[in-house]
């Protein structure tokens, strides 16, 4: 599985100025329908770091987007890098397919292995989407030479989305931020893949639906284990992270950790990817867990697959057949979350 939505730090900057008639589709306006993400073990891969930001003008048609750097962290030369802020439909998961409206894109110079382009911004003509509300995300392309990636042969690479949504309407541009439902909570969901023997949990609706559905050729199923998490508040962030290709052969999982000194080391970590926030949980003071919330227990499987993988779960049964197993209890990592 390859990485989902990852959120970064993010400046928002908006100018909307007033159109009397706008045009409607551009010159990056096709809509790419049926493209896919990148594979990862193809040429470089890029990852956007630091600030991102865009503004647009409604009146001129224009529209100004970039970060702070684009980074190669693979041991590869990338390939022509296009950098496009890119709207959708629906919420974008990497691994998926998926179909989108380029806002406006420009074009990058490959980059060798660890080298980086610095402080990248333009301003390009806008291409303006069909009435309607769209989610936000600046996403680096890597060309591929894959005719499922489209337009022009360049596949997704990363990705980095923005809170705020874009409306049009009458083809002139607004940001607006959609309400936040009542409820903080969401829940997480188990899966587990057989051939690999590992297991997998993620609380992101959309990559929930299309595991549902089969993705991946339907390698992961639902355990029936699930629990409740934040989605937002003052929680810690459970940074999940994801086994960079060929770390541990033709086997691959995840690992999740809202320990803060440990996320941050990971990152450091060539062996592991970091993806995204999972979800929000809160940690143990004095080993226990607030009125109103419960453990989630972290095991590890000891590496007996032949890769490292972690079983989360609520429930002290499970908790108990997992060591049973060989699994080792890592209770000084466990987190708390919603009853």
């Amino acid at each position: 599985m390859k990485k989902p939505l990852r959120v970064i730090a993010l400046m928002f900057l908006c100018v909307v100025a007033p159109l009397a008639n706008a045009d409607g589709p551009g010159e990056f306006g096709d809509n790419a329908t049926a493209s896919r993400p990148k594979d990862l073990d193809v040429n470089g891969r890029l990852e956007i770091i630091g600030t991102v930001a865009y503004i647009y003008n409604n009146f001129n048609q224009t529209i100004r987007f970039g970060f702070e750097r684009l980074e190669n962290t693979s041991s590869h030369s990338s390939g022509a890098i296009l950098v496009r802020m890119i709207l959708t439909s629906t919420p974008l998961s990497q691994g998926q397919n998926y179909t989108f409206w380029t806002l406006g894109e420009f074009a990058l110079d490959p980059l060798l292995p660890g080298q980086s382009h610095l402080d990248v911004a333009n301003t390009v003509p806008m291409a303006v989407p069909p009435d309607g509300e769209y989610f936000i995300y600046i996403a680096s392309f890597e060309f591929e030479a894959n005719p499922a990636c489209v337009p022009n042969g360049y596949c997704l690479d990363d990705f980095v989305p923005f809170s705020r949504k874009i409306r049009v309407t009458n083809g002139i541009l607004t940001d607006f931020t959609p309400p936040i439902p009542d409820d903080p909570t969401t829940l997480a969901i188990e899966y587990f893949h057989a051939g690999f023997g590992h297991y997998f949990v993620t609380a992101d609706p959309a990559e929930i639906a299309g595991l549902d559905a089969g993705a991946y050729d339907g390698a992961f199923q639902r355990t029936g284990q699930q629990w409740k998490v934040w989605r937002i508040g003052p929680a810690f962030d459970m940074c999940r992270f994801f086994t960079a290709p060929g770390a541990f052969g033709t086997k691959s999982s995840h690992f999740y950790t809202a320990i803060p000194a440990e996320c941050s080391g990971l990152k450091l970590n060539p062996v592991w990817i970091y993806e995204n926030i999972a979800f929000k949980v809160l940690l143990p003071f004095d080993g226990a867990c607030p009125a109103g919330t419960q453990i989630l227990y972290r095991l590890y499987n000891n590496g007996q697959t032949g890769a490292p993988n972690h079983r989360y779960t609520v429930s002290p049964a499970i908790r108990s057949q997992m060591i049973a197993q060989g699994f080792v209890p890592e209770d000084s990592n466990n987190s708390c979350v919603p009853l």
